[in-house]
């Protein structure tokens, strides 16, 4: 077996496991390759939720996505059942991006968020779907307790399990 070299210890193991099942990194589609399953712009008020495979706000079980509170009062972009999120930084990830993130079950507080700011997710149907930060709550004026997001979902499938 080759020896896999990647910055990140859990992606490496990630992606050296999908490998064991047969998928490669290089069949993973380039953004350039890569055919949408959605895209769009949601608007999260809190409590809203956000179906990622189909591209829209939602308050059903299909989320992927929640903005809601944690336990202290902070307003957070929770993922729920079987998602995972990740900060991405500044630049619109693609696919293969989005397959090498670092990954958490774990929500992402409003202060690590800023408009312009990239994250990737895994959604509950495993696919892999980029969101970019649009606004996030200011605590005053008429979108004071709203979160909207640009997203781009993915077309392919990739289980992670």
């Amino acid at each position: 077996m080759a020896m896999i070299k990647h910055r990140d210890a859990v992606a490496a193991a990630r992606i050296a496991a999908l490998c064991l099942a047969g998928l490669t990194l290089g069949a993973v589609p380039s953004a350039a390759e890569a055919r949408l399953q959605a895209e769009g712009v949601v608007e999260l008020r809190q409590g809203d939720g956000a179906d990622l495979d189909l591209g829209r706000e939602t308050t059903g079980g299909a989320a992927d996505i929640r903005f809601t509170q944690d336990e202290a009062g902070r307003p957070v972009l929770a993922p729920l059942e079987n998602v995972l999120i990740g900060l991405q930084g500044d630049s619109r990830p693609g696919p293969r991006d989005c397959f090498a993130a670092r990954f958490s079950p774990a929500p992402v507080r409003m202060h690590r968020l800023r408009p312009a700011r990239y994250l990737c997710v895994r959604t509950n149907q495993g696919r892999f779907s980029a969101l970019r930060v649009l606004s996030t709550p200011s605590g005053r004026a008429p979108d004071a307790n709203s979160l909207t997001l640009e997203l781009r979902t993915f077309a392919p499938r990739y289980p992670l399990k």
